[in-house]
């Protein structure tokens, strides 16, 4: 509609003393439609962020119905209550029409430092695989500053990023090429690119090896003994097994008959075995170019005890009926602890750190002093058979595992114990940490992988990749769970491009879940506190 211009009329048709009002047109126009808009939600509030103006200046909200309120922003509201959301454009020469009324449910009430006022916008017009995304808060609770907003490592299939810079350097490997360390990591044990068993098509490649294989710290963050001086440390990254690793054993053996089925591969868990008659196994492997042979299986339970009481055993093949016969006098390999991830201040041997371990049936981790000499320790006593850690379960799945420790005084002249977590499980060191053991000058260098030298596991593969770690706390998440106790354990990490205390700007992850998938963000605080209820990000 034509601008409307006012002014008054005087004359024989007009009564004395009272003007006409003529609107005429000058060319200009109101709003030529409501505003586009997406909104950001706390407990009391609703507000729109307008995406495309439509030739608006200023705008009004309202909830329900009636006149509504100037400005963009809905107060005054209940927590967790649906309320019909509408805006209006205005400038100069009018006023657009409402907007059609969506609805928002306000949020549940804040927990202590999160982050529940979140709300997005995909200034692409794309919420696919690589595109942006815009994550917005109202100020209620801000996210904070974050001292660089990309993160300072992360591994994407076959390329590195060091501080957002792309580090080219595995580009080129073929399927099976031994992995160097190309001046990424300060070193590397027998470590192969893989670029079939990746954890979903996107990825593109993975590490791999066999029995112990394991990489050092990044060299872009610090190396061995100067890792970049920072008070939070996080670090993530994804692994598999071939065969659970907490049950595999290794035995001389001789007087072997016809062939046992080892499966697709000689690395994967093949036929049903019995041992002795009477104790369930899986075969692995039968390495015969060593004399005499050795035989690699995956026992249902751990034994107890010494490994001795399986000298003089016949293993037979369930489905294949080979036999073999265990040496009476048989050397043997047990479980041991596998060193998962290592973090210290001084890789030399004088520096503060921990170890993150699966050793047996339960995680445990150990803590050092300046000196290296262990001031503590604790295990987890959570059995693998009770859940998570399932025996027949753990094999030839993806897990995550994740680190978190934050130097900070926690108010009581102490810091809070490092978080070690699988699957989103959180498992910590109980103890409160005394700080005369840091170098605050220095953060902490990570080595990870599977160091588990002595151990029976030469013949169990293991693949790992996706490394993402950061001298922040502070991080962006995508799950396809609508709350956080349950997207913990399955999320994506997004790549950090900008970040404010009201605006983060990162690249869409959408890793294992699929393109038309509805997903849900999550963002941790500088705490480290991410919202319960996921914010939904769909089309």
């Amino acid at each position: 509609m034509p601008n409307d211009e006012s002014w008054s009329l005087d004359g024989p048709l007009a009564n004395p003393g009272v003007a006409i009002e003529v609107l005429v047109s000058t060319g200009g126009s109101r709003p030529s439609a409501p505003p586009d808009f997406t909104v950001v939600k706390s407990t009391n509030s609703i507000t729109a962020v307008v995406t495309q103006a439509n030739g608006a200046t200023s705008y009004k909200v309202r909830v329900n119905s009636g006149s509504g309120v100037s400005g963009l922003t809905a107060s005054g509201l209940d927590a967790e209550t649906e309320y019909p959301f509408s805006v209006m454009g205005i400038n100069a020469d009018g006023a657009s029409e409402w907007s059609t009324a969506v609805d928002v449910t306000t949020s549940a009430e804040s927990m202590s430092g999160g982050t529940e006022a979140l709300g997005w916008v995909a200034p692409e017009g794309s919420l696919a695989h690589g595109a942006t995304l815009r994550v917005l808060t109202d100020g209620t609770n801000p996210f904070g500053a974050k001292s660089q907003a990309v993160e300072a490592f992360r591994v994407d299939g076959d390329t590195v990023y060091e501080d957002g810079v792309e580090n080219t350097a595995y580009q080129g490997l073929s399927d099976g090429d031994e992995v160097t360390a190309a001046g990424v990591w300060v070193g590397v044990d027998n470590v192969y690119l893989d670029r079939a068993e990746t954890r979903h098509a996107r990825v593109g490649a993975v590490f791999t090896g066999l029995g112990k294989t394991d990489i050092g710290q990044m060299v872009s963050v610090g190396g061995l003994n100067n890792p970049r001086q920072s008070d939070r440390v996080y670090f993530s990254y994804q692994i598999k097994h071939s065969a659970n690793i907490n049950t595999v054993y290794r035995y001389q053996v001789e007087n072997v008959s016809g062939v046992f089925d080892e499966g697709a591969n000689s690395w994967g868990l093949g036929e049903a075995i019995l041992i002795g008659g009477d104790k369930p196994a899986r075969i692995i492997h039968i390495d015969d170019s060593a004399s005499p042979s050795y035989v690699y299986f995956d026992l249902d339970d751990r034994m107890a005890g010494s490994g001795s009481q399986l000298q003089g055993e016949t293993i037979v093949g369930q489905s294949s009926g080979a036999t073999a016969d265990i040496l009476s006098a048989s050397t043997y390999l047990t479980p041991s602890a596998h060193k998962y991830i290592r973090a210290d201040q001084d890789g030399s041997g004088s520096g503060f750190g921990f170890i993150a371990a699966l050793p047996l049936r339960q995680w445990w981790s150990a803590w050092d002093d300046e000196n290296s000499d262990e001031i503590g320790r604790v295990a987890d006593l959570y059995p693998i058979t009770a859940g998570i850690y399932d025996v027949r379960g753990y094999e030839n799945t993806w897990h995550r595992l994740e680190f978190i420790f934050d130097f900070r005084d926690r108010g009581d002249g102490l810091i809070a114990p490092p978080s070690f977590l699988i699957d989103g499980r959180e498992w910590l060191i109980t103890e409160a940490l005394d700080p005369q053991y840091l170098n605050t000058e220095k953060g902490l260098a990570v080595y990870h992988g599977v160091d588990a030298a002595g151990a029976a596991i030469d013949a169990v593969r293991s693949w790992y990749g996706e490394e993402y770690y950061d001298t922040s706390l502070q991080r962006v998440m995508l799950s396809d769970e609508p709350a956080w106790a349950e997207a913990k354990k399955n999320f994506e990490l997004c790549s950090i491009a900008s970040w404010s205390t009201s605006q983060i700007e990162v690249t869409i992850n959408r890793g294992q879940f699929s393109d038309g998938a509805t997903l849900y963000l999550y963002v941790a605080d500088d705490n480290g506190d991410v919202n319960s209820s996921g914010v939904e990000v769909s089309v």
